[in-house]
């Protein structure tokens, strides 16, 4: 069956958890991965068949960043893109080597205003795009068509997956593989300049997510990054270091906090957790964060407490209206989590939590008055910004 194609930027993107780990044994280039998650958008979730997906060169040539249709490009774009191989881990532990494309059509011959171009789907990739009933990962497509780089749309898609978990750690190589620069930068320095940093601006800048991450030492050598996912729904504003000369005590007791109560994060996270706290309570953000942390600790139900935090923060953001304030936070027992993060908690988690950093233990009276004390130095706070 044809389908026409629909141009709306807000239209879902869907993909299988499965198809958004896979490995880009074939770079795609961003244009590339554009032109997919602008098919895949039209797929809807009641179909159980692919169609044939018809887009109009016009559409076509805008979405690419092409002036005009210039046919022997676009030619070269659709050969290029069918001769890309991606590799799936399948649940059974095979693995599944294919192509996105197996066809597409069109006519050089049509002018620009009439032309089109028809595209079908590998067959083989039904499981990871139709009827998906869990397991899966949204996203707007708007989130991804302003960036520019191929990189930044993986780092994306990647992270997007692990959004509510708020953590997650890949190995170098892994995530090498993942965002498709076996090939390229080899030097981790190189792989930081041109690849991570260039990624974590335009996120921040251009999508709806944002990310902090920490590379990790094994021996010499960098061997793994853990990364630290945050909402971008609000604009948070760093915690003015510069106004508040107690600052690096409050992130560490809060670190010490956290280590008595088990939860591992790294201080990277944590900072974000001040970060965002202090956007969403003000004045009241050490009280409410360590009132949240100690819920997290101590639900008994939780497998991983970090996620718990990140996802609560997030739910906050999202209900909270500009320049407004929200209550301190309360510890309410009872609380009923959603089925879809205890699902999450069932992943293995302990190689996706942040590495904890280690600090010594104090005695539990004198790190109630240190918290005591710092909280009644509270930071300036502008309610309109």
């Amino acid at each position: 069956m044809l389908k026409d194609i629909s141009s709306n930027e807000r239209n879902w993107v869907t993909k299988s958890n499965e198809l958004i780990e896979a490995t880009y044994r074939s770079p795609l280039t961003k244009r590339e991965q554009k032109l997919i998650a602008y098919v895949v958008s039209q797929i809807e979730p009641r179909d159980e068949e692919f169609h044939i997906y018809r887009v109009s060169i016009r559409e076509f040539t805008k979405m690419m960043g092409l002036e005009q249709p210039k046919y022997t490009e676009l030619g070269d774009i659709l050969k290029k893109l069918m001769s890309k191989v991606i590799e799936i881990e399948k649940t059974d532990g095979k693995k599944l080597l294919t192509h996105w494309i197996s066809g597409a059509e069109y006519s050089p011959d049509e002018g620009p205003q009439e032309g089109t171009i028809d595209f079908s789907f590998d067959p083989r990739l039904k499981p990871y795009l139709l009827q998906l009933k869990n397991q899966f990962t949204s996203y707007r497509l708007e989130n991804i068509l302003e960036l520019k780089s191929g990189y930044s749309i993986r780092f994306y898609e990647l992270l997007k997956k692990w959004e509510n978990v708020g953590v997650v750690t890949f190995t170098v190589d892994e995530l090498r593989r993942k965002v498709g620069a076996v090939e390229v930068y080899k030097e981790f320095a190189n792989f930081r300049q041109r690849v991570l940093e260039p990624a974590s601006k335009e996120l921040r800048e251009k999508t709806d997510i944002y990310f902090e991450y920490e590379p990790i030492k094994k021996g010499r050598k960098y061997h793994s990054i853990t990364f630290s996912i945050q909402l971008n729904k609000i604009k948070v504003e760093p915690i003015p270091i510069e106004e508040d000369s107690n600052y690096e005590d409050i992130v560490d007791n809060f670190m010490i906090t956290a280590n008595k109560l088990y939860l591992k994060v790294n201080k990277s996270t944590m900072k974000n957790w001040l970060a965002q706290s202090y956007a969403i309570w003000g004045d009241s953000y050490q009280e409410s964060l360590h009132n949240l942390m100690e819920e997290a600790a101590n639900t008994k139900s939780l497998k991983n407490p970090p996620g718990f935090v990140v996802w609560k923060i997030n739910e906050f953001a999202k209900e909270l209206d500009d320049g407004k304030i929200a209550e301190p936070y309360e510890w309410e027992t009872g609380e009923v989590i959603p089925d879809w993060f205890k699902q999450k908690e069932e992943q293995k988690t302990g190689e996706n939590e942040a590495a904890a950093s280690t600090h010594e233990s104090i005695d539990t009276n004198e790190l109630a008055e240190q918290l005591k004390r710092l909280t009644g130095k509270s930071m300036k706070h502008d309610k309109n910004s």
